[in-house]
């Protein structure tokens, strides 16, 4: 098995996304400072409606303040929130779950799988086959479903690291739009999603590193046991089990975390049900590269969907603060 084979798919979404940067500072900043020139007008229309200078002052330092923080973030995003953010993030569930970076990466996960899937292969043999061939059929199977698990795993994480790049990068389009009052909470989606993308991903190393300790005892067992597996149906059946388990534990955990996240607009892979695990298992490369693309609709979906409500109300409760104080 190739060892790079999901680098290899990771690696373009990584060196593309890095593209992606020039062009959204240029298309970003006249939205940026276009609609920052009318925020600035709007206070200084109230303050003339209002013949109020101290309150108003006190409201055009707190939109300059705004319109600063946004505008530095939105020319730092992709480096403080991938490299800085999700980065450490990253770095820190390695750490914690003390393992070194290639074994927890969806390449190593693959690997792993694979080579329990292919001891439990090499054990059965011919003559196994021929004189019980019911017990093989389900040796088979479950070393087949033991590699199923761990390609499910390994495309879990690798989605979430091509979410990082494409939510951090990519969706920092949006921000320019927070430079305007009414739709200034677009920052804060933005930041919520980095956050949801970092922390999921920090659990998901964390849960891996765990799992890591039952691999390798599984790999001894498997390698100390070859020649017992086809009479002992047990041992594959209990590895089948434990890996089952933990994939629905490495599911759920982190895109519970990741919703916790105030602002969070990150659906978790658990969202999509194991239908779509399956598929993403079976697509590959093609399922791999749909999941990072959908990182930009998620946060543009999850803008759209808080802006049925959230966005709504905070749109009318600045509207209505603005007509209140004329």
């Amino acid at each position: 098995m190739d060892p790079q084979l999901l680098q290899n798919i990771l690696t373009p979404f990584a060196t593309g996304t890095s593209q992606w940067i020039g062009p959204i500072l240029a298309l970003g900043t006249p939205i940026f400072w276009m609609l920052s020139t009318i925020e600035l007008m709007c206070v200084f229309a109230l303050m003339v409606v209002n013949h109020d200078i101290p309150g108003m002052t006190e409201d055009l330092v707190r939109s300059l303040i705004a319109v600063t923080f946004a505008y530095i973030l939105f020319i730092n995003a992709a480096d403080w929130m991938r490299n800085g953010v999700i980065g450490t993030l990253t770095e820190w569930g390695g750490l914690v779950s003390g393992f070194s970076a290639d074994n927890l990466s969806p390449d190593g996960i693959l690997q792993e799988g694979w080579t329990l899937a292919h001891t439990i292969f090499t054990a059965v043999g011919l003559g196994t086959a021929l004189r019980t061939p019911l017990t093989t059929i389900v040796i088979m199977v479950l070393a087949l479903a033991i590699f199923a698990i761990f390609t499910v795993a390994a495309v879990m994480l690798l989605k979430l690291l091509i979410d990082s790049y494409v939510v951090a990068i990519g969706c920092s389009i949006f921000l320019p739009i927070g430079a305007f009052r009414f739709t200034s909470h677009v920052i804060a989606h933005y930041v919520g999603a980095v956050l949801s993308v970092g922390l999921q991903l920090f659990f998901s190393l964390v849960i891996l590193g765990i799992a890591q300790t039952l691999v390798a005892g599984w790999v001894v067992e498997l390698t100390t046991h070859a020649g017992f597996i086809t009479s002992n149906i047990e041992i594959p059946l209990q590895i089948a089990a434990e890996a089952f388990v933990f994939l629905v534990l490495l599911w759920t955990i982190p895109a519970y975390i990741g919703r916790l996240v105030v602002g969070a607009v990150i659906p978790g892979i658990g969202a999509s049900g194991a239908g779509s695990l399956v598929a993403a298992a079976l697509g590959g490369g093609a399922t791999a590269a749909f999941a990072g693309a959908s990182g930009t609709g998620a946060v543009a979906g999850g803008i759209n969907s808080a802006g049925s409500s959230s966005s709504q109300e905070i749109f009318a409760a600045n509207l209505q603060s603005m007509l209140t104080s004329t």
